[in-house]
């Protein structure tokens, strides 16, 4: 007969059944157990419905990666546990369709018009605040942020929603030189350094308009261009962008970009003053 309990788990209780109980499961997920454990820290961990599953013999069928968080996090979590269930159930787990981040946005009461593009500069900004500013542009980082972690960051930085726009009108003024996150992430690192200087920085290398030869923004357009053309990564663009923006700041005039990621003269990635 199948149970279903509410019961609290602990550090020790999770231990106890990781080593005794999880002989029949996949090898650990180590993003999903990184965000839980971030999570049950933060104290962001939500009872939600999903429960630790067994089987008739007392086999761990479902829930490991939330264990091996609660284990590493020295941190318990409330739950419910399904007892008794048929070894095969296990075939049938996790087969729903995952949330994604506009989703969670929408769930959260977060009113935005494009919750997609918002939800993307979200974990954008939070891998720059956790990792670096060169993370924000990389998508082979330490992964997406958890649902809860997402929601808190939106809920807690305004103006992302101005950063989703700013970008979302770069992307489009500019035919794509910058994705519509990529550039958010610029104007947020630029406007950290000077808000009116950021906002006339944007404006030009969206429009184009009244830029002369020399210009470091003209240059950069070009630069971009190329770059576009050539496949190149996010990242690369941005560190151009941050490079003309740093010229742009002293003055005079700039005929050349570049930046070398790799190789002998390897230079770090730039950071906007």
């Amino acid at each position: 007969m199948v149970e279903y309990v509410r019961y609290h788990v602990t550090p020790e209780i999770a231990d106890d059944w990781l080593k005794h109980r999880n002989t029949r499961n996949r090898p650990f997920r180590e993003e999903h157990i990184r965000r839980y454990m971030e999570d049950m820290k933060a104290g962001r961990w939500v009872e939600n419905g999903d429960a630790i599953r067994f089987d008739a013999d007392g086999t761990l069928l479902d829930g490991q990666n939330r264990l091996e968080a609660c284990r590493r996090a020295g941190v318990g979590f409330d739950t419910c546990l399904v007892l008794g269930l048929p070894p095969e159930a296990q075939a049938t787990m996790d087969q729903g369709a995952r949330r994604s981040g506009a989703d969670v946005l929408r769930l959260g009461g977060v009113d935005f018009e494009n919750p997609t593009l918002l939800a993307s500069v979200a974990a954008a900004d939070i891998r720059r605040e956790r990792d670096g500013l060169a993370a924000a542009f990389r998508r082979n980082g330490r992964g997406k942020p958890s649902a809860g972690e997402l929601l808190e960051h939106v809920r807690a930085t305004p103006r992302l929603g101005e950063a989703a726009r700013r970008g979302a009108a770069v992307a489009a003024r500019t035919a794509g030189l910058l994705s519509p996150t990529a550039a958010a992430v610029v104007w947020l690192a630029l406007d950290d350094v000077d808000p009116e200087a950021a906002g006339r920085f944007m404006e030009s290398l969206a429009t184009g308009a009244d830029l002369r030869d020399g210009d470091a923004i003209l240059t950069l357009r070009a630069a971009l261009a190329r770059l576009s053309r050539d496949k190149r990564p996010q990242l690369e663009r941005a560190a151009y962008t941050f490079k003309a923006w740093n010229r742009w700041r002293r003055g005079g005039r700039c005929l050349r970009l570049g930046w070398a990621p790799d190789g002998e003269k390897r230079e770090p990635f730039p950071t906007p003053r």
